[in-house]
């Protein structure tokens, strides 16, 4: 995937879009799951956003795959590898928060649901926070402060403390590598490699 290029007026664009992603997701999937079922609701609400995201998002006017594809490849495999850190990082993390561990309960499974997080979640979210959200909050407050607003921004919404948490962390991570890596095949990548890892290991 390219680089998608942004103007310095794009904020107030992105944070409609970032509520627009969400309420689309949220609606969607209460509206669907009567007709479709839970993972087919889901699903479905993944790529109504996903299709909001790219139908908004700002075409390159040169594109490079080789090299997005193999940052995506290897972006994948890191991700994964580095699953069991991510795990142990959040974990101390949390202690030091006095977040209580929560009752280990098997998540449901299905080729639908694998589908929306390991294919659709990390495009969409990539897009959405790192490409779209982090370049307009970066381009009018710098890197620091638009590192911890987008990945707040992609934390907050996960609801759930721990899952907030590691949100936030890996949110952070992926928002730094997006800084230095400048395209967002990589960032897509690694999110893909966690949630591969996370849904194998769960």
């Amino acid at each position: 995937m390219g680089e998608a290029t942004a103007s310095p007026a794009d904020l107030a664009g992105s944070l409609l879009l970032v509520g627009l992603v969400w309420l689309t997701l949220l609606l969607g999937q209460a509206l669907l799951e009567p007709a479709l079922g839970g993972p087919a609701a889901v699903l479905a609400s993944f790529c109504l956003a996903a299709a909001l995201v790219l139908a908004t998002r700002r075409r390159p006017h040169t594109s490079c795959r080789g090299i997005s594809c193999a940052a995506l490849g290897l972006g994948t495999v890191a991700g994964f590898a580095s699953y069991p850190l991510w795990i142990a990082l959040v974990a101390g993390a949390g202690k030091q928060l006095g977040l209580q561990v929560p009752a280990r309960a098997p998540g449901e499974q299905g080729l639908l649901l694998a589908a929306a997080t390991l294919i659709v979640a990390p495009v969409f979210e990539e897009l959405l926070y790192r490409e779209r959200l982090l370049t307009a909050l970066r381009r009018r407050f710098g890197a620091p402060a638009a590192v911890l607003a987008s990945s707040a921004a992609f934390a907050v919404v996960h609801g759930e403390p721990w899952a907030m948490l590691g949100t936030f962390w890996v949110g952070m991570a992926l928002a730094i590598v997006r800084c230095f890596s400048n395209t967002v095949a990589s960032c897509i990548g690694l999110h893909g490699g966690l949630n591969l890892a996370a849904w194998l290991l769960s």
